[in-house]
């Protein structure tokens, strides 16, 4: 008997540890601390991709990265949108871009679902108020297009 707890017990240690590591890895993949936002989002969209029929085209440059701070908060803000997208709006396509302009970052994330109104109980959501802190915690500027049937484009301009 004894035997048999001390094997359930360490069974349910090693499945603790294997979810605290994904937690921790989901949170902040080692990707994003080495390479960037840009190797991040396109190591979120492959995972992505494969568990989904959902086409994903990512087009970021990785010859610039932004601070950490913005970058992990990108990071953050893509999870949400993929997940609301994933979650919400039944898409066929994601896309994904950003562009560099002298004085400003510039990110677009658009998709081709369901979209919805702005001002109805959906633009109160938890994650959509998230990608909005996030945005003003860094000066940045965000502008939500959407409308039933319509998908959804989101685009976000970071002053550098």
């Amino acid at each position: 008997k004894g035997e048999e707890i001390k094997d359930a017990s360490l069974e349910i240690l090693d499945e603790v540890i294997q979810n605290t590591r994904r937690i921790t890895h989901d949170l902040l993949p080692p990707v994003l601390e080495k390479f960037g936002f840009p190797a991040a989002a396109e190591d979120l969209i492959e995972k992505v991709s494969g568990s989904t029929s959902i086409k994903m085209s990512c087009h970021l440059n990785q010859e610039q990265r932004l601070n950490n701070v913005r970058e992990v908060a990108l990071y953050r803000i893509l999870q949400e949108l993929i997940n609301n997208s994933l979650k919400h709006a039944a898409p066929n396509e994601i896309l994904i871009a950003d562009a560099w302009q002298p004085g400003g970052y510039f990110f677009t994330y658009s998709d081709d679902g369901k979209g919805f109104v702005l001002n109805e109980s959906e633009a109160a959501g938890l994650g959509l108020r998230n990608i909005e802190s996030r945005v003003t915690v860094l000066n940045g500027e965000l502008k939500w297009t959407t409308s039933p049937g319509a998908g959804l484009e989101v685009n976000i301009y970071l002053p550098l």
